[in-house]
């Protein structure tokens, strides 16, 4: 069996059926879990490194917000790792602390290689899923600063759009953000934007 047939494998396979006892589904080769109208997101990716007789892949863990979807109007049909309010690769997520990846080549036992991959899942990936597909954690991981995938100046617009949006926040917490963006965007090429951004946030009940 060549590299890349042992990959599409483990993907359709071997973690389908392990996603599925979790509630995700497959859609190319991403799992997508639906909840309370957010959505997580665990994606396999290729390396342009891979060869026809080595594919070379890692996993990306990410969380899409609804209410910021729905904020800022975006037409999302097919949700991507791309499109994620947080995202984390999975080697982030282990003790190590690095970015990991695995190679797949004619000797690669897939046995051997699903049950490695499916303990970091287990472990690491689904939990993280789980309490960032929560809003409040989101706020409260973007409050201390911390933006997983995103930009200073996405954190801090997403930040006081969920704020906004939730409604459940007291109104000097938004004021606090909305400060910090108007600090963050001066003399940028993004000011305009900032701008923009906060006389919605100030026009809309």
């Amino acid at each position: 069996m060549n590299s890349s047939l042992k990959y599409n494998n483990l993907i359709k396979m071997y973690f389908k059926p392990f996603f599925k006892e979790y509630g995700f589904s497959l859609e190319g080769n991403t799992f997508i879990i639906k909840e309370n109208s957010n959505y997580g997101l665990i994606d396999f990716q290729k390396s342009r490194k891979s060869k026809n007789d080595i594919v070379i892949f890692t996993i990306n863990i990410g969380v899409i917000s609804n209410r910021l979807i729905d904020y800022f109007s975006l037409n999302i049909e097919s949700p991507s790792i791309e499109d994620c309010h947080w995202r984390q690769r999975i080697g982030f997520l282990l003790k190590e602390n690095n970015d990991k990846w695995w190679q797949i080549d004619q000797g690669t036992n897939v046995d051997e290689l699903y049950m490695e991959i499916k303990e970091y899942l287990t472990s690491y990936a689904i939990s993280a899923i789980q309490e960032n597909m929560h809003d409040e954690n989101l706020v409260n991981l973007w409050l201390s600063g911390k933006s997983p995938g995103l930009t200073d100046i996405q954190r801090l617009l997403n930040l006081s759009a969920l704020v906004k949006k939730m409604g459940t926040y007291d109104t000097r917490l938004l004021a606090e953000i909305i400060t910090e963006l108007h600090q963050a965007s001066i003399n940028k090429p993004f000011f305009k934007m900032v701008e923009v951004h906060v006389n919605k946030l100030k026009n809309e009940e």
